[in-house]
């Protein structure tokens, strides 16, 4: 076997690898895309600060564990809560500063927290960028080898 058909089935398989993972992540992208979105403070919302008096383990959609803390301010009547990344809940200072809609049952985004937007455009484009780059390799092979 030699080098030329190596490089064309490991590009074979390759390629059938990321389209099949292509909706997967694109799914992923498009929630985190989402959730980015649902947290973005609104024109209303004011910049508080509060503390973080507990910290516990929940589970979106029933099965995925994520971080909740829970934060009392002076602003809300009641304690306020944030559903962290997974291994954001030890990199969380005590106080921490939110934007506050008046709303205690809507989750609050912290400041500390890493945007879910990057990693939703990350999901979205890695897919093509691979695809694009089997592409490019595989013309880039044809012409190698004057087919």
């Amino acid at each position: 076997m030699n080098k030329r058909s190596t490089a064309e089935s490991c590009l074979t398989y390759g390629s059938a690898i990321l389209w099949i993972l292509l909706p997967i992540a694109w799914a992923l992208g498009a929630y985190l895309c989402y959730e980015w979105q649902t947290l973005r403070p609104g024109p209303d919302d004011e910049l508080v600060t509060g503390e973080a008096v507990g910290r516990e383990m929940t589970k979106l959609w029933s099965f995925v564990p994520r971080p909740k803390l829970v934060v009392t301010s002076n602003n809300a009547p009641e304690p306020l809560y944030a559903v962290l990344s997974v291994d954001g809940m030890n990199d969380i200072p005590i106080v921490v500063s939110f934007y506050y809609s008046e709303d205690p049952t809507k989750e609050i985004y912290l400041q500390q927290e890493s945007s879910p937007l990057w990693f939703g455009l990350f999901f979205i484009l890695a897919p093509v960028s691979g695809l694009l780059s089997i592409g490019w390799y595989r013309r880039r092979l044809q012409r190698m080898s004057g087919t």
